[in-house]
């Protein structure tokens, strides 16, 4: 007597035998998800069965029947549905009052920010005024520096002339008395002193 659960294969005959095997193999590929065909049944039975075999099984198999599932009692999907609509309403709840918190914090940094915007802007205008006001005063210094070496140069130029003349002075010679005049040599020579009376 043959074994109907053998899947050797190539010289079974289809009459006769039992496609347990393909069954089994075609209800795991489904339940996988796996449509069955020749190659994935054959694959599933360790690489054993013929064609002739497993076509025949293939055949005869039927997918097994999804199980119907009954219908909720009215009152059950009710309670399901205001359930639902609870959990809904409280997780939105939830959801907007840990927005609003979030947002209140967004907009009181956005506050802080703007604010140290405005003081940035503050310090920098009063720099800039600063800047400017050095800038200023440096120009009034260069100029105020300009006329003061000026000044100095100008006086260079009088001290050198002076220093000139008082050394021309200071190198003449005297004039000697040789050819000068009796007359001017009487009005240099004091008179005899005189009482004024005659004998």
């Amino acid at each position: 007597m043959n074994d109907t659960r053998t899947a050797s294969g190539g010289d079974e005959k289809t009459k006769g035998y039992d496609h347990e095997l393909v069954w089994e193999a075609c209800n795991a590929l489904d339940a996988e998800g796996i449509k069955p065909t020749y190659q994935a049944v054959r694959q599933k039975l360790g690489g054993k069965g013929s064609f002739s075999y497993i076509s025949a099984g293939m055949k005869t198999w039927t997918p097994p029947r999804a199980v119907p599932v009954p219908d909720l009692p009215e009152e059950m999907v009710e309670r399901v549905k205001s359930f639902t609509s609870a959990v809904w309403q409280s997780a939105t709840a939830a959801a907007r009052a840990e927005f609003a918190i979030e947002r209140e914090s967004h907009l009181q940094r956005i506050g802080e920010l703007e604010t140290a915007v405005v003081d940035y802007e503050t310090d920098l205008k009063a720099l800039n005024a600063e800047v400017a006001s050095l800038l200023q005063q440096k120009s009034a210094s260069d100029t105020r520096m300009a006329e003061l070496e000026q000044q100095v140069i100008e006086q260079r130029g009088k001290i050198a002339v002076f220093e000139q003349l008082a050394s021309g002075r200071g190198s003449a010679k005297k004039p000697s008395r040789r050819g000068i005049k009796p007359s001017l040599v009487q009005e240099d020579t004091p008179a005899p002193y005189s009482s004024g009376f005659t004998s």
